[in-house]
């Protein structure tokens, strides 16, 4: 850790400088949770308020009673006596009692279409605003994407001179130690992949802490009950990342381990291919290097499946547990303590807490010696 360190110094201003214009960014992604739950709240009110209520006509007196006495009430003229009345007059009067009753209802609801222009409002102002925030995280985006990409291409420039200076400088015995494709190796590909992969991890790393950080503020925010019941799931994805991620340590040691062997043979053959022909060895040298890169391939291939192991247990019991939240949270909506928004907005924001336990992984995959570890321990 300290040789990582030490070679991000001296570009720890740009670094600063790329990790705000990151943490902008993400803080202007995190707002999209809180907008979701606020446009379901402001159409979950607008249809709720503007609905017509059913009436029964027996319970208010109107309608058209079987029996003896038929009385029909109208609104205007009071009572009639409907023995007075023929069947025709009958009609006549309720159907003249139905129109006028449905005039005034339609005068005296609040319809769906009158709010519709306010609840069009609210929602376009928040789409304004969020067209902003998302303005902001465009170029908080460029900035910390062409930096952090700069930063990266200059350490590895840097550490190319320096350590082709070194070699340059060492006594002839050393050379007799070292293989030159070993040390070629070093120049190219330990060089790209401490350069490459250390600022990138760093961006990544960071990211997802805030991000995970902003949600874990949002969840606490909108319903602290929910919240609670996810507390777990970081110590068992956690958990997941530390042993999956101590295999993968090992696995991919040897993979790089025999990568570089495999270079060494290449260089070396190559580079006497005049004696491999006099001696006939074409085929069994063909036969060494297929050995090196199947063996190679073997300690990918585990790695792969350590990996896909890690996300699909991390897929299983982060999407079991949101589903969890979505069964309790629709339990607080019914019970009037949550409104649906609210909980849409905390699960979305809860989707963001599982990138938390990909540092873990992060950790144990690349700065744990995957390759950093490894690569700047070479250099």
């Amino acid at each position: 850790m300290s040789k990582m360190l030490s070679i991000l110094y001296p570009e720890s201003k740009l670094l600063l400088l790329a990790l705000g214009a990151l943490t902008v960014s993400t803080a202007a992604t995190m707002q999209f949770p809180n907008v979701i739950g606020q446009m379901i709240d402001i159409l979950s009110i607008g249809n709720s308020g503007g609905l017509p209520t059913m009436v029964d006509a027996s319970a208010t007196g109107g309608g058209l009673i079987g029996g003896g006495d038929i009385s029909i009430v109208d609104s205007v003229s009071g009572t009639v006596d409907s023995s007075s009345l023929s069947s025709d007059s009958i009609k006549t009067t309720i159907s003249t009692t139905t129109v006028e009753n449905s005039t005034a209802s339609a005068d005296t609801v609040p319809t769906n279409k009158d709010q519709t222009p306010q609840e069009l409002d609210q929602m376009q102002s928040i789409a304004l605003q969020m067209m902003s925030y998302f303005t902001i995280g465009a170029l908080a985006t460029f900035a910390h994407s062409a930096l952090f990409d700069s930063i990266g291409q200059k350490i590895g420039a840097g550490l190319r001179k320096e350590l082709f200076t070194k070699l340059i400088h060492q006594e002839v015995s050393f050379f007799d130690q070292n293989r030159a494709g070993e040390l070629a190796n070093r120049l190219s590909t330990d060089v790209h992949e401490v350069a490459e992969h250390l600022v990138q991890n760093i961006a990544y790393f960071l990211s997802n802490l805030v991000r995970s950080l902003a949600a874990i503020y949002a969840m606490i925010s909108i319903s602290p009950i929910l919240t609670i019941y996810l507390t777990p799931l970081p110590l068992v994805l956690g958990g997941f990342a530390t042993f999956y991620g101590r295999h993968i340590k090992r696995w991919s040691k040897r993979h790089l381990d025999v990568l570089a062997d495999s270079t060494h043979v290449v260089t070396e053959r190559l580079g006497g291919m005049s004696t491999v022909v006099a001696f006939g060895q074409r085929r069994a040298e063909r036969a060494r290097y297929s050995g090196t890169i199947e063996a190679a391939y073997g300690f990918a291939r585990r790695v792969a499946v350590f990996q896909g192991a890690f996300l699909g247990s991390s897929y299983l019991v982060g999407n079991g547990a949101l589903l969890g939240v979505l069964v309790l949270g629709a339990g607080q909506v019914v019970e009037g303590n949550l409104t649906a928004g609210s909980l849409a907005g905390f699960c979305e924001s809860a989707r963001c807490v599982p990138h938390a336990l990909h540092i873990w992984f992060i950790y144990y995959r690349y700065w744990s010696s995957r390759t950093i570890g490894i690569c700047t321990h070479r250099l």
